[in-house]
């Protein structure tokens, strides 16, 4: 028997299945802007870290820094894309410099 299903019906059938699909997307937003706050948050305890320690710091505090930075990329240019206005924060993008010069050895210059 073949089933046919009136206008109406196909409309409140079409907007059920957007609804779905919009609560799916605002998931998977608000999902991303968790991931963002995270790694934000990641990024702002390893910059600490990276202060306290200076020269001293682990060499996987340089390396977790590198890619939580770069782990935030493209979470922001997929939230930007969807509308969302993300601002940078100055520490998304920090750079690190190290200062090499060794502090206990004597100066190479003369008195």
């Amino acid at each position: 028997m073949l089933h046919v299903q009136s206008a109406s019906s196909l409309t409140e059938t079409h907007i059920a299945m957007n609804n779905d699909s919009d609560t799916a997307d605002q998931d998977i937003i608000q999902h991303h802007q968790e991931v963002l706050v995270s790694h934000r948050e990641r990024l702002a305890f390893l910059l600490a870290q990276l202060t306290q320690r200076g020269n001293y710091a682990p060499a996987h505090i340089l390396t977790d820094i590198r890619d939580t930075q770069e782990a935030l990329r493209p979470i922001k240019a997929w939230l930007r894309a969807k509308g969302i206005p993300i601002a940078d924060e100055p520490n998304d993008e920090a750079q690190m410099t190290l200062d090499l010069t060794p502090s206990h050895y004597p100066s190479d210059t003369a008195d």
